[in-house]
């Protein structure tokens, strides 16, 4: 069974060699590599097809990819999902690097476990060399997604999975072309309603947080905007797919780390209003935004995080 794995090219060229290596080295043989250049200013594209020079039994599985504009993370990611032609997807950033074995240990599961997506355990890496461990938890479907959706509470990265391909290609979830900034949850959140999610206690990604890539630099009006419309596109689609209302609780949760997350932008409850027209119902959103202009974001924040512990302890005490 093929696997395609779609990788973003921008702004890499310290770590393009790293990940291109981790990749052509995979014990798994039927893997397509599709690399979309997002019009990359440095040379990390040439770093890449040197690479590639090294590993002559993998040019015929690669395929490059052009974008004449820079579209961001998003739109390229969706660039490389229409040029899919695997059975499977797997999405890694292109700073970023795999275990050889990652690839063959993720289709093994999903072909022995029939899941829809298959998550494995990460390292992340530091400066300093430091690395730390991420331990996957199995929850049911349903608990998985409430904690998805209250946020910060359950890892909701594309990377460090593999997805059968039918959950893109038949199904509606929507790629916002206007966010910027936590784009993989407001994938993730829409792809796990349809889903039945399995984990596997095996590292399988290995993820750099150095801070000074491009992906981790960003003007902080604009992630805070980015914020506010991944949570209107969550919550657009919860609205018209959720019709028994078995996620309102934590759609209210992660609305409330929406608003302790941007207080400090300067961003107005009038600007929330009308970006976010998808809000939750009940009264303690209504009485936060309400009160929003008024409140610090330490307050808020407190008020999120005895919302988010308090749900997810009666989660466990209910399952």
């Amino acid at each position: 069974m093929k696997t395609s794995i779609l990788i973003p090219v921008y702004g890499v060229e310290k770590y393009i060699a790293e990940c291109a290596r981790s990749l052509f080295e995979q014990t798994y043989e039927d893997i397509e590599y599709i690399f979309v250049d997002d019009c990359t200013p440095d040379n990390s594209m040439q770093i890449l097809k040197d690479i590639l020079e090294e590993y002559p039994q993998r040019k015929h599985r690669v395929r490059f990819f052009y974008n004449k504009r820079n579209l961001g993370s998003m739109l390229v990611r969706l660039v490389a999902l229409k040029k899919a032609t695997g059975d499977y997807i797997m999405f890694v950033d292109s700073d970023d690097s795999l275990p050889t074995d990652a690839v063959e240990k993720l289709t093994n599961a999903i072909n022995r476990t029939g899941a829809d997506f298959i998550e494995g355990d990460y390292i992340t890496k530091y400066k300093g060399g430091v690395t730390t461990l991420s331990t996957m938890s199995n929850y049911t479907d349903q608990t998985y997604r409430r904690l998805l959706l209250c946020q910060n509470l359950m890892h909701h990265t594309l990377w460090g999975k593999i997805f059968k391909r039918e959950l893109f290609t038949e199904t509606d979830i929507e790629f916002n072309p206007a966010v910027t900034s936590m784009e993989d949850f407001s994938i993730i959140a829409q792809l796990a309603f349809y889903s039945h999610r399995e984990t596997i206690n095996d590292v399988v990604y290995i993820y750099r947080s150095e801070g000074d890539s491009f992906f981790c630099k960003m003007d902080d009006k604009k992630r805070y905007r980015s914020v506010m419309k991944v949570n209107e596109t969550v919550m657009k689609f919860y609205s018209s797919h959720d019709t028994e209302h078995e996620y309102a609780a934590a759609l209210k949760i992660g609305f409330l780390n929406m608003l302790q997350r941007i207080k400090t932008s300067g961003i107005s409850k009038q600007d929330i209003k009308e970006q976010c027209i998808h809000r939750p119902k009940g009264i303690i959103p209504f009485v936060m935004l309400n009160l929003y202009p008024y409140l610090s974001r330490k307050t808020l924040k407190r008020i999120y995080l005895i919302h988010k512990f308090a749900y997810r302890y009666l989660l466990r005490v209910l399952h």
